[in-house]
């Protein structure tokens, strides 16, 4: 995080796995999030709680080949 706070930038953007997601949430002012919409999978990492971003600036469902997801913009 120290290195970021130097960087010049409107934004910055992380990826991660799921440590570093947990640890760069907290320093987070917005969140661009894909949320697949699938209950049958066998996945056994999931992103951290984000439920303190409750201000929505985009929410945009598609379905492309049978499966629903959102492009979600969240913000504190």
């Amino acid at each position: 995080m120290r290195a970021a706070e130097s960087i010049d930038a409107q934004e910055i953007f992380i990826f991660g796995g799921a440590s570093i997601y947990t640890e760069a949430l907290r320093e987070t002012h917005r969140l661009y999030l894909t949320v697949v919409d699938a209950e049958d999978t066998d996945a056994d990492t999931f992103f951290p709680d984000y439920s303190e971003f409750t201000k929505v600036i985009e929410n945009e469902v598609h379905t492309h080949e049978g499966l629903s997801f959102t492009f979600l913009t969240l913000e504190r």
